[in-house]
Formats: structure tokens, sequence, C-alpha cells
């Protein structure tokens, strides 16, 4: 499951042996490399993140309540620059960073301070960013992709002036392979020249009635 957020809220996190108190993460930063963008570049980049997200789908684990979760932030306070950090529970952090370096062995990885304790503006803007389709489609295929698909936002994060930041997050959590099945379902109805148009609920009729 994904959520995309502009400012991170610290939540309670679970384990094996049960909750974790909130504060139990560890925060990494990650440099990287510049890499130029290249066809090949951009595709085999992609690529590494899909295997690394793949891996990491091995956290699933059969007890929901005490599934953890983990963010990948990016962060622009307009003195600083762009910054990538991990926020991680502190029982997965060493394999999630086995991970990345799996897939990027050229970034460096180094643990950090907590930026949101060093937020002073009083001003806040919170934005959350949902799926207009099905959660089985892609949001796009990296096959598709004629350059680096993380351009379009730094270089806006990179036009916050000094007064200003901006914290992007990327909530991650592993889920079931359950919702493979609505997926194949939807591909099969298209096959046979089915509708997948949803029908409407008594409730959703009802309503239209009034």
């Amino acid at each position: 499951i994904f959520y995309l957020i502009f400012l991170r809220i610290k939540k309670a996190k679970a384990s094996v042996s049960g909750p974790i108190n909130m504060y139990e993460y560890d925060v990494l930063e990650i440099a990287v490399p510049k890499v130029f963008d290249t066809e090949n570049n951009i595709q085999l980049a992609s690529l590494a993140a899909e295997h690394m997200f793949a891996s990491i789908h091995g956290l699933l684990k059969e007890d929901a309540k005490s599934q953890e979760h983990f963010s990948l932030e990016i962060v622009s306070d307009g003195t600083s620059g762009i910054k990538f950090y991990a926020i991680v529970p502190k029982n997965i952090s060493k394999f999630l960073e086995s991970q990345i370096y799996a897939q990027y062995p050229s970034c460096q990885i180094k643990p950090a301070t907590d930026f949101s304790t060093t937020m002073t503006n009083p001003v806040q803007d919170v934005a959350y960013i949902t799926l207009t389709k099905e959660q089985f489609f892609p949001i796009k295929s990296f096959r598709d992709f004629e350059s680096d698909p993380l351009a379009a936002i730094t270089s806006a994060l990179s036009e916050v002036n000094a007064k200003e930041s901006v914290w992007f997050q990327l909530l991650i959590k592993p889920v079931p392979d359950t919702w493979q099945k609505e997926g194949i379902t939807y591909v099969n109805n298209i096959r046979n020249g089915l509708s997948n148009t949803k029908n409407p609920s008594l409730f959703s009729i009802f309503l239209g009635s009034v």
C-alpha cells in the first residue's frame, strides 16, 4: 500500500513481539550519485527499484497488526538543498539498508537526525495524493519512461526558498497478494468482451433517487 503525503506524521509501529514505540526508528540519509538521463540508465534504475520493492515484500507477515511500515522521503528546506531519507523501524533497518545497497551499490547511507524535530515554521499545509484508478493498475510502466521520473519533483523542490520547506513522503508496507485476483478478473473480462463497470450498490441507487 502506498500513501503519498507532504508532511510526515509519526505513528505507532508494530513488531512480532507487540507494539513498537513510535520513537523506535532509524533515520537514514541516502546520498545517490548523479546519473545522466540516458534511456539505458533510466530503465536500469527503474528495474533496480522494481527488484528492491520485490525484495522488501519479503517482510510480509500473516498478522496484519504486527506488519511494519517505513517511509522514503525527499526533503528540501531551501538552505541545505534536496536530501533523501528512509525512516525505518529499528528491527528492519539493517534489512532495508542491505536491499538498497544491493540495487544501488554506489549510494551512500548514513544515520541522520530526525529533520522533523527542527521544524519551527508554525504554518503548515498537508496534502494527500491518492490513485485515480484501481490499485492493480500501474502508476506508470518504467518501460515508457523517457526521462528521470523524479526530475519533475526535484525540479519543483529546488525552487523552495530559504523560508520554506517541503517534505515528500512515500509510506510503504507489504500487502498480501490477494489484490491480484481483482486485476486478473479485470483482464479476463477485457479478453472476453465483458464490462468491468461495477454495479452500483443499493445504497448509491437510493441516494441517486433522493
